[in-house]
């Protein structure tokens, strides 16, 4: 069943953030921009919020000026920080990167990072 809600909200993630998606106003989430580290890449989310749910991170990217959302890597947690780390290169070319995270109605959409890569 987790499998399934984490699936559901990386498709949702990918819609929102084509744009990539704005902050919701008064959103207790917050989403730090990719830090870029030798062949890594790193995103960063805290929240908040009150309550017990779950906070979902997703650190996305678009390759060139394609409109296709990756989700490079995923993560979910109770506390109230994750980072999530992906390999800063899947294929040459340029890619445009931001970190997505919400919980419950909350979102937060950090600015996007571009960086080049060769093979």
């Amino acid at each position: 069943m987790a499998g399934i809600a984490a699936a559901a909200l990386a498709v949702g993630a990918a819609t929102v953030a084509a744009g990539p998606a704005q902050s919701a106003r008064g959103s207790c989430v917050s989403a730090k921009a990719p830090r870029l580290s030798g062949s890594s890449l790193f995103g960063r989310a805290t929240h908040a919020c009150g309550g017990r749910g779950k906070m979902y991170v997703f650190l996305q990217a678009r390759y060139g000026n394609g409109a296709h959302v990756y989700t490079l890597a995923s993560g979910s947690t109770t506390g109230t920080l994750l980072m999530t780390a992906a390999r800063k290169c899947p294929i040459s070319g340029t890619w445009h990167a931001w970190t997505f995270a919400t919980r419950g109605f909350k979102t937060n959409t950090s600015r996007v990072v571009s960086y080049s890569c060769r093979s």
